[in-house]
């Protein structure tokens, strides 16, 4: 074992490359400055596991990112991320969140969206509550092409997408976010918010 190795464990192309093949898929690493492919099929679904670095010089942040596209039939928005000092502000203000009735849940996340009872539905399966409770610096939402600097999507087309500060080297974290993201796919196409099949291009 090398002594950075030692120091600071192993890569994030040694981690994820594991977990590739532990998920029968392939992962073709893009080094410092390329961009990683690593796509992982689930039913017709495709998700996209990368890191993006967001800022530059001393202002850069490195993040973990998982994507999914899917066709969004009701239209539903919504954002999870941890409470904090400026969703305490928000809350102040009357910009209150949605909250699932559940105290350890709704004292740990802050959850906004544009349908109240639509996303109480989706989100109270104990399951997948279980799962997103256990996320670190969890902040999940739907991106419809028009954040930031985002170019729009097409034909219904959004994506659900995670971002975590920092690159992720567990294992077990990257799978059970891969389990969070099947578990959400089928609870939306349950509850008619998608269907079964995947849009028909590619993540960047």
């Amino acid at each position: 074992m090398t002594f950075f190795k030692r120091l600071f464990g192993p890569s994030r192309k040694e981690v994820w490359t594991e977990v590739a093949e532990e998920l029968g898929v392939e992962f073709y690493y893009g080094g410092f400055f390329g961009r990683d492919e690593f796509i992982y099929e689930y039913k017709a679904w495709k998700i996209y596991l990368d890191k993006i670095t967001k800022g530059s010089g001393k202002n850069s942040r490195n993040y973990t990112r998982l994507r999914v596209p899917f066709y969004n039939l009701s239209g539903l928005k919504f954002e999870i991320f941890e409470e904090n000092f400026m969703g305490s502000i928000r809350k102040l203000f009357g910009n209150q969140d949605i909250e699932l009735k559940d105290k350890a849940f709704d004292d740990r996340f802050v959850i906004k969206g544009n349908d109240e009872k639509s996303i109480q539905q989706f989100l109270c399966d104990i399951e997948l509550m279980n799962i997103i409770f256990v996320q670190p610096g969890l902040h999940l939402f739907v991106d419809d092409g028009s954040r930031f600097f985002s170019d729009a999507y097409s034909d219904g087309i959004n994506v659900l997408v995670f971002e975590d500060y920092g690159i992720i080297k567990d294992k077990l974290v990257l799978k059970s976010l891969f389990r969070m993201f099947e578990m959400m796919l089928d609870r939306m196409l349950k509850l008619n918010i998608t269907e079964d099949r995947s849009p028909k291009f590619k993540m960047y």
